[in-house]
């Protein structure tokens, strides 16, 4: 039966900037000088200071503010990191000096002791060393590199795994390294002196762990050339979360890296996503999937992003084309798209599934804020609606252009950003302590940065394109809405259903470039509607409230009198009861009952005339003094009548009672004890 709600409501202006996406261009700055330049990486540490890696040619100044910090990028494409307070002062920008075509940056990552680390791969003799000295690596061909500096960009080691494709880094509250990638041959991982030889047949997926020192730790290999890692988390208590792709695989796959066997469904053929917990010391945990349900060449999903909240919560972003269940779990949620687009999907702590939704967007990064809310970072084409909910919001008329999503914890919509111009494209996105948004990459028209109804446009230096760097900051909505609401099992709010208790968020409007919105911070206090059996009675399991106990054979049908916490089941038959405690109301499920237990303190039973019209009687003997109860149902289960209760002495007994107003049909004597019921079944004719 469907639950009421008590809801209270209260207005109030709050200061929780984070509960929707009302944003305010704070600064942009762009990079360029007349050739092309790009920013591909950008992390914020826990002081809200900003680095950045970017690519430049010719001479570029890497300070964007009004003093000059310029070099000359000789080669194709010179790497640099820049620094920036939290306030965007710049602080100090370093090249990596090389000649030649030179690098592409896969990740960025700020240690917890303000170390930098930088991932990419670079095909040209490079200095890695950005002071005086010097560690020239490269000029054979394609090397993929791990380069550390401190704090103030000072140089500290440098690993060079050569034609290993690493993809993706992270750091622990430790300082410790985490790489990601695949490799094929053999290849020894040990950075340092010893060696840790592994060899991959095929193309092996790889999970290496460093300490902040460089020295090897541990190594899990993927083999069986299906798997490949793309991106990695470290989650508080430790555990190693790695994100990849399957591709080609049979469909039972054993994805268990160590000695041990965890066999695995992972569909047939085509491309699917996967998700691998390992714990800190590298041995298996769990393993899900986001599985492809087409077959074809084209037919696939494709791993883009991983990130977890505070609460352990995890977020996964990727590309899907046709089918796929979204439900990385053993549940299903299946979902078609017709062509290529995004899925985003959610796992709690427990490793349970939340949700998971699917557009037509091209997904390019994912970061989670503070309490939870996701934001998507990609490019879009014309008209796309951005509410994965029952409502719309459209943008359009802009080609190839990157947009920011913001979705609520359940996945509702809080807003999206975009920027106004063709070829306009975010490469990474990061968020500071207060909120503040960071987006980093390239631009090839004149395009407006600003968010709102303002206007805030940069022509690029280049006919390419320049790099740019943008912050936004969240404003204070235009109001806010608090509802404090106590449901029993759900609650719905503007078309949406909640089943679960939490602070959730709707955007109700927008006022120039914030949000009016509404918070409902709801309690839901699920009633307990189980029923116990006890020989001869049902028990509501629920305390301290009102009962109504029903027949639901047919329908739910009141059984007159019956409204305490037990009931002594009358007849064999379907019951229900229905828990009304502090305004919430639910049911119980149906309860069949095949079998009641006799009584032997009644010895003999008779009642007559039977059939009867008028007056009936009943003859019993009790086999001691006993407390007697007796009442009649109907055929429907339902009271009729109470003839009585009382102590009745051991021996003979006749009572009789008036029928001549009831209907014509089929009832039931009931004889109640403590010792149990006993039953006399009876009709009456007209």
């Amino acid at each position: 039966m469907k639950s009421s709600i008590r809801v209270a409501a209260t207005l109030s202006i709050l200061l929780l900037t984070q509960l929707s996406f009302g944003q305010l261009l704070d600064w942009v700055y762009p990079m360029g000088n007349g050739w092309r330049n790009n920013i591909e990486a950008v992390h914020v540490d826990s002081a809200g200071n900003v680095y950045t890696v970017g690519f430049g040619n010719g001479v570029l100044d890497l300070d964007p503010g009004p003093g000059v910090d310029a070099y000359d990028f000789i080669g194709y494409r010179g790497a640099y990191i820049q620094k920036f307070d939290s306030s965007g002062a710049y602080l100090w920008g370093k090249p990596l000096t090389s000649v030649g075509y030179s690098a592409t940056i896969d990740d960025l990552v700020v240690d917890k002791q303000g170390n930098v680390l930088i991932l990419g791969y670079f095909s040209s003799f490079t200095d890695f060393d950005p002071g005086s000295g010097t560690q020239v690596l490269g000029g054979g061909g394609i090397i993929h590199v791990l380069l550390k500096l401190d704090h103030l960009g000072n140089f500290r080691w440098v690993i060079n795994y050569g034609g290993v494709d690493v993809r993706a880094i992270t750091t622990d509250d430790a300082s410790n390294v985490y790489v990601v990638g695949a490799f094929a041959s053999i290849v020894d991982f040990d950075p340092g002196p010893d060696t840790s030889y592994f060899f991959a047949a095929g193309t092996d997926g790889f999970v290496l762990k460093l300490d902040s020192a460089k020295n090897f730790q541990w190594l899990v290999q993927q083999g069986g050339e299906y798997l490949d890692a793309q991106d990695i988390v470290v989650a508080k208590n430790g555990s190693v979360n790695v994100l990849g792709n399957i591709s080609g695989a049979p469909s039972m796959v054993d994805v268990d890296p160590g000695p041990g066997q965890f066999l695995e469904d992972v569909g047939f053929g085509s491309r699917s996503t996967y998700l691998l917990q390992l714990d800190d010391g590298g041995d298996f945990e769990d393993f899900f999937v986001v599985r492809s349900l087409s077959t074809g060449i084209s037919a696939n999903c494709h791993a883009r992003a991983l990130a977890q909240d505070k609460l352990g919560n995890t977020f996964v972003v990727g590309q899907v084309v046709e089918g796929i269940d979204l439900d990385m779990t053993d549940g299903e949620d299946i979902a078609w798209f017709n062509g290529y687009g995004t899925f985003i999907c959610k796992m709690n702590h427990r490793n349970e599934y939340q949700w998971g939704i699917i557009q037509d967007v091209t997904a390019e990064g994912l970061v989670v804020d503070s309490i939870g809310n996701p934001y998507i970072m990609g490019t879009y084409g014309s008209n796309v609606d951005f509410d994965p909910g029952p409502g719309t919001h459209f943008e359009g008329n802009w080609y190839g252009n990157s947009f920011i999503q913001k979705l609520g914890t359940h996945g509702d919509f809080l807003g999206v950003q975009t920027f106004q111009g063709d070829y306009c494209r975010g490469r990474d996105m990061a968020l500071d302590p207060w909120a503040n948004l960071y987006v980093v990459g390239e631009f090839e028209v004149t395009t407006d940065f600003d968010p709102g109804p303002g206007v805030y446009s940069l022509t690029p230096q280049s006919t390419l394109s320049d790099g740019f760097i943008y912050r936004s900051r969240p404003c204070t909505p235009t109001a806010i809405t608090t509802q404090q609401v106590t449901g029993c099992n759900d609650y719905t709010v503007n078309g949406i259903a909640y089943d679960t208790s939490g602070i959730y968020v709707q955007t109700l409007g927008r006022s120039g470039s914030c949000d009016s919105v509404l918070i409902v911070d709801l309690t839901i206090e699920a009633l307990d509607t189980t029923v116990s059996i006890n020989a001869d009675t049902l028990i509501a399991n629920a305390q301290g409230a009102t009962y109504q106990w029903m027949s639901c054979g047919w329908g739910y049908n009141a059984i007159p009198g019956a409204t305490n916490q037990e009931l002594v089941i009358p007849i064999v038959g379907y019951y229900a009861v229905e828990i009304n405690l502090n305004g919430c109301i639910d049911t119980s499920a149906c309860i069949f009952i095949t079998q009641v237990p006799e009584m032997d303190v009644v010895e003999e039973l008779m009642l007559y005339p039977n059939p009867t019209n008028n007056y009936a009687s009943v003859s019993l003997t009790l086999s001691k003094a006993t407390a007697i109860e007796m009442e009649v149902y109907n055929s429907a289960g339902q009271r009729v009548a109470h003839l009585g209760s009382g102590m009745h002495a051991q021996g003979n007994h006749t009572f009789s009672f008036n029928v001549a107003d009831w209907r014509q049909g089929m009832y039931l004597l009931v004889l109640k004890t403590e010792q149990g019921i006993v039953r006399e079944q009876f009709s009456v004719i007209r």
